[in-house]
C-alpha cells in the first residue's frame, strides 16, 4: 500500500548522503535544510521560510519492480530526477533535488506538470497449484544377489551398475506456498522464498536394467555366465520441494519425499562368448515385490512466464527390493531347486521437466 502522510518530516542522514550522490543536482551547501515532502498532493500546499534542498517522496512499495514502473512513469511527466532509495524491504521514490518552496508547490499543483495519480498494482497472492511432468533417463543400480539353482549349487550375481539405459517418466501435482513477503520473479535476491509439497507418480522402465556376471557356485573363477534382468518401477511418493534462493526467473531447489514402490523384475543369463562351459540357461518369470521408498535430490527451475516453468532435475531413489519369480525356464537342468535373486535396488535420475500453473 502507498504511505501518504499529511505533514513534511527531516530527511535521515543515510537517505540524504544516497540521494545526493545520486542525484543530477548535489546538495549545495552542508547547511542546506533538506525536508521531504511526504506525497504529491501534499507538495502544492507546502511552505517554507527559505529556499533549501527539499525532495517530494512520491510513493513507497513493497516490490522493486512496481517502484521502478511508477518511477520511470513519474520520470516522464517532470523535469527534477527521479529515484529509488531502498530502505530495509520499503522501496521509496523520491523526487529532487528541488531547490524552492515556489517549485516544490508547482510540482505538486501546477497545470503544465500536474501529475497523473498513480495507483500502485495490486499485486495478488504469488501461490498456486501446479501440474508437473518430466521425462529423462535413470541409472538403476543392485547390489549383489543370490540364485538358488539346484540343492548343491548357489551362484552369486555381479551386477554390472554403470548404465544408463533406464527410461524415467514423472506426473504429478503440487501447491506453491510463498512464504512473507517474497514474490515470483523478484529483481532482488530471495533466500528460501517458497516450498510445494507434492504428490507425484514415477516409471522407470528398462529392458536390461541390471546386467552382470554370474559366480558359479559364489566363486569367480566359474564366471562362464552372464544375466540380464529387465525391471519396471511404478512409485507413488509424497514430495516436498524447497526453493533454495531465486533471482528473477530463476531458482534453486530441493527436493525430497517418501512412499510406496512396485518393482517388478524378470531374470535370464547366457554363456558368455569365452565361455568354458555350457548349461542350460535359466529364463525366471516377472514378480512384483511393494515396498517402502524414499528419495532426495535438487534441481534448477527456469520460469518462462507466470504460468509455465522448466525444470533440470537429479534425484536419488532408494526403491527397496526386486526379484523375479522361481518359475520359468531352466534350459538341461534336471533336478532344479530355484531360490530366484532378490535384488538392493536405487536409481539415480536426470530429468527435464515442466510445471504449469492452473
Amino acid at each position: 500500500m502507498r504511505a501518504v502522510c499529511v505533514y513534511v518530516s527531516m530527511i535521515s542522514a543515510s537517505l540524504l548522503t544516497t540521494v545526493a550522490a545520486n542525484s543530477a543536482t548535489p546538495v549545495n551547501t552542508p547547511g542546506s535544510s533538506v525536508k521531504v515532502i511526504q506525497g504529491l498532493s501534499n507538495a502544492q500546499h507546502f511552505q517554507a521560510p527559505s529556499n533549501g534542498q527539499f525532495y517530494v517522496q512520491a510513493g513507497t512499495f513493497r516490490s522493486a519492480k512496481n517502484a521502478e514502473t511508477y518511477k520511470n512513469q513519474l520520470a516522464e511527466k517532470f523535469h527534477h530526477p527521479v529515484r529509488v532509495k531502498t530502505q530495509g524491504n520499503s522501496h521509496m521514490v523520491l523526487i529532487g533535488p528541488i531547490n524552492s518552496a515556489a517549485e516544490v508547490r508547482r510540482l505538486g499543483g501546477g497545470a503544465e506538470v500536474r501529475s497523473v495519480p498513480v495507483e500502485q498494482p495490486v499485486v495478488g497472492s504469488p501461490n498456486r497449484f501446479e501440474v508437473l511432468g518430466a521425462l529423462g533417463i535413470a541409472n538403476l543400480r543392485a547390489d549383489n544377489s543370490r540364485l538358488g539353482v539346484t540343492s548343491f549349487e548357489i551362484d552369486t550375481l555381479v551386477p554390472n551398475n554403470n548404465k544408463w539405459n533406464t527410461f524415467a517418466a514423472q506426473l504429478g501435482v503440487g501447491y506453491v506456498y510463498y512464504f512473507g513477503d517474497a514474490q515470483r520473479h523478484s529483481d532482488e535476491v530471495q533466500w528460501f522464498p517458497s516450498i510445494e509439497p507434492q504428490v507425484n507418480g514415477y516409471y522407470l522402465d528398462g529392458n536390461s536394467s541390471i546386467q552382470g556376471e554370474v559366480w558359479r557356485f559364489e566363486s569367480s573363477e566359474f564366471n562362464g555366465l552372464s544375466f540380464k534382468s529387465s525391471v519396471q518401477s511404478t512409485r507413488l511418493m509424497f514430495d516436498t520441494a524447497l526453493t533454495i534462493v531465486s533471482r528473477q526467473y530463476y531458482s534453486l531447489y530441493v527436493i525430497g519425499g517418501i512412499g510406496n514402490a512396485w518393482n517388478r523384475l524378470s531374470y535370464k543369463d547366457s554363456d558368455n562368448e569365452d565361455g568354458s562351459c555350457s548349461i542350460g540357461n535359466l529364463n525366471l518369470n516377472s514378480r512384483t515385490h511393494s515396498n517402502f521408498a524414499w528419495e532426495a535430490g535438487g534441481g534448477l527451475m527456469y520460469s518462462y512466464n507466470d504460468r509455465v516453468a522448466l525444470t533440470l532435475q537429479y534425484l536419488y531413489t532408494d526403491l527397496g527390493e526386486a526379484g523375479s519369480s522361481a518359475s520359468g525356464t531352466f534350459g538341461s537342468i534336471s533336478l532344479p531347486v530355484i531360490v530366484p535373486p532378490r535384488f538392493d535396488l536405487s536409481a539415480q535420475t536426470v530429468s527435464l521437466g515442466i510445471h504449469v500453473a492452473v
